[in-house]
């Protein structure tokens, strides 16, 4: 299978990278409008060819997929044309900044019979998989009661989106594959510290069905790295910290009675950790990236799991304009 790339630049370079690993991928053609960033991929690997315009991977046809790995502002003019020259298209998060876009993309995708996949890096990790399993079992969690997120480091720094939408969007999607919650409305309150930028702080609560809530801060100005999530349910909880090397998911099973105030604080701390096998996340989308097109799955499930993120982002954007109210958040339609 001969793939095309457009964009070799912070994201781009991991691609590539589990590209050329990639058994099923036979020809790597890469664009990028620097081209003194994309032409020398050409001396990494003889299955990469770099090309001068985006164009000439668009109208190869022997090419089956482009990766869309650009700004995200850029991402629907280019995966329009990727799907009306009978591309499959692997887009980086999010795969546009408007749900509204998205749904025309999707509808694109559909009368074409091609396959749009976003990029989700983290429900391909083992540690959501172990998340979602650990849930899965009632013994350590119970009812599930609250999802609580730090996600801060300095910078990156981006113009084309803000932070909820370059941070945020991780926990929007976890959420959403761990629990399978429909979010009813949601608060949130941002800070835009710089000229030129959109907001480099924001802290999000999100109201789901079922009493369920989720409280996100997301932060591009803070001197430490934290990926810090907390799930807590009325028989444990769970710790996931990102930042570990390894063993990053520990169980806590210490259940939270009804009664609050017959809580015994001495008790001893029950916990354990989970171990699980490391794997190159990037490399395991790929595959199931290659895997629906092999199949030929276009029944589009990854995009319209993409379309709830996209609309829950936008509901964000609305609760900001107002100061942080809450507001409902919107439902899918797509024709």
């Amino acid at each position: 299978m001969n793939i095309g790339i457009i964009g070799a630049g912070y994201w781009g370079r991991n691609i590539i990278r589990n590209a050329i690993n990639n058994n099923d991928i036979s020809k790597i053609f890469i664009h990028d409008v620097n081209i003194k960033i994309s032409s020398p991929y050409e001396n990494i690997s003889d299955k990469i060819i770099s090309v001068d315009c985006y164009e000439t991977i668009l109208r190869d046809q022997s090419i089956d997929s482009v990766f869309i790995i650009t700004p995200a502002h850029t991402h629907y003019r280019l995966a329009k044309l990727a799907l009306e020259n009978n591309k499959h298209i692997f887009v980086e998060k999010p795969i546009t900044p408007n749900s509204e876009e998205l749904k025309e993309l999707i509808d694109l995708a559909n009368k074409n019979r091609k396959i749009i996949f976003s990029s989700h890096t983290y429900l391909h990790t083992p540690e959501v998989k172990a998340l979602r399993k650990a849930i899965k079992d009632e013994v350590n969690l119970g009812n599930p009661i609250l999802y609580q997120s730090n996600r801060s480091n300095f910078g990156r720094f981006r113009k084309d989106v803000n932070v909820h939408w370059d941070l945020a969007i991780h926990d929007l999607y976890i959420i959403k594959s761990l629990f399978g919650k429909r979010p009813l409305s949601v608060s949130a309150s941002g800070v835009k510290s710089h000229s030129g930028y959109n907001e480099t702080f924001c802290q999000i609560l999100i109201r789901y069905e079922e009493g369920f809530n989720a409280s996100i801060v997301v932060n591009w100005l803070s001197p430490c790295k934290f990926r810090d999530t907390v799930i807590i349910g009325s028989k444990g909880s769970l710790f996931y910290d990102d930042c570990l090397s390894e063993n990053k998911i520990t169980i806590y099973k210490n259940e939270i009675p009804e009664k609050l105030e017959t809580i015994d604080y001495n008790r001893p701390l029950l916990k354990e950790k989970i171990y699980l096998k490391k794997t190159e996340a990037i490399q395991n989308q790929i595959n199931s990236f290659m895997k629906l097109i092999k199949k030929r799955d276009c029944k589009n499930d990854n995009a319209m799991f993409a379309l709830d993120i996209l609309i829950l982002l936008e509901s964000i954007d609305r609760s900001i304009e107002n100061n942080g109210d809450f507001v409902p958040v919107g439902t899918v339609e797509v024709l």
